[in-house]
């Protein structure tokens, strides 16, 4: 874990996609390496292009809240434009909080079940998390969930 690190809000989160339009994660304690964050952000460009589906992908060492449904509401609230429902999805981790979610906006529909965003969560961003490689669960989970969602079936995503 890193020393000292700050207790982030929701609205301290630099949302980095609408100063740069091809850039999708925010990660302010610096757990995500350069190379991977790159590689998020073209999985998540693709994505936005496929299947018109706005992501955001927040790491932080520590929430400042508890809950983190209402962390990740505010950012979905910030982070979305326009009125009506929402194809958006943010991606929340708390490193030394343990705590994570898939929250997605309503016009998601049943695209993304709970079933099957629980079912990522805990195969691929539970087992690095208890190895202390928040880099890799992360890369693994946003890899899976580009290959469910995304309507462009012979464009996937190759590490």
């Amino acid at each position: 874990m890193k020393d000292e690190l700050p207790s982030w809000g929701a609205a301290d989160i630099e949302l980095v996609h609408q100063k740069d339009t091809a850039q999708f994660v925010s990660d302010p304690d610096g757990f995500i390496l350069p190379k991977d964050k790159d590689k998020l952000n073209k999985l998540m460009k693709r994505l936005e292009k496929n299947s018109q589906i706005r992501s955001a992908i927040v790491v932080v060492g520590r929430a400042k809240s508890a809950d983190l449904n209402s962390f990740a509401e505010e950012l979905g609230e910030r982070y979305a434009t326009g009125n009506g429902p929402h194809r958006d999805m943010v991606i929340v981790v708390a490193v030394e909080n343990r705590q994570w979610g898939i929250f997605k906006g309503r016009g998601m529909g049943n695209e993304l079940p709970d079933s099957f965003a629980a079912k990522v969560m805990n195969e691929k961003l539970m087992p690095s998390m208890e190895r202390n490689n928040p880099n890799q669960g992360v890369v693994e989970m946003c890899k899976e969930l580009y290959d469910k969602l995304n309507k462009k079936k012979d464009e996937e995503f190759t590490q």
